[in-house]
């Protein structure tokens, strides 16, 4: 089970306040899919302006996120929105995040002859 080591209140201190203000009403749209936990790493696709959706991955430890990145163009002052929309649904949604075995743990899972 996935322990949220942020808050509502951390969103908004690395987010404007048009980018927090877009990113939930992407969460409250259903534009965030796909959510997925590997380990300590978030991933899902937020559907935007583009054909494609964006690709969000946000990287965390005990103390908090180390690392939020969207495949998006933003590039103002801190989180865009559909970092900001994924880390919602995550926090108001949380049975919507699928965990997934990391790498390490899908190898561990085959013998030498496998994994050659």
């Amino acid at each position: 089970m996935l322990t949220l080591t942020f808050t509502e209140a951390v969103l908004r201190r690395h987010a404007t306040t048009q980018s927090f203000d877009r990113g939930e009403a992407y969460a409250k749209s259903g534009a965030v899919a796909s959510l997925t936990l590997r380990g300590q790493v978030l991933q899902a696709e937020v559907e935007g302006s583009d054909v494609q959706p964006y690709r969000v991955t946000v990287q965390f430890d005990q103390g908090g996120i180390t690392i939020a990145d969207c495949t998006c163009e933003y590039s103002f002052e801190g989180w865009c929105k559909h970092i900001v929309a994924m880390l919602l649904v995550c926090l108001r949604q949380p049975n919507t995040i699928e965990p997934r075995p990391t790498l390490a743990q899908l190898l561990d899972r085959l013998d030498s002859l496998q994994t050659q």
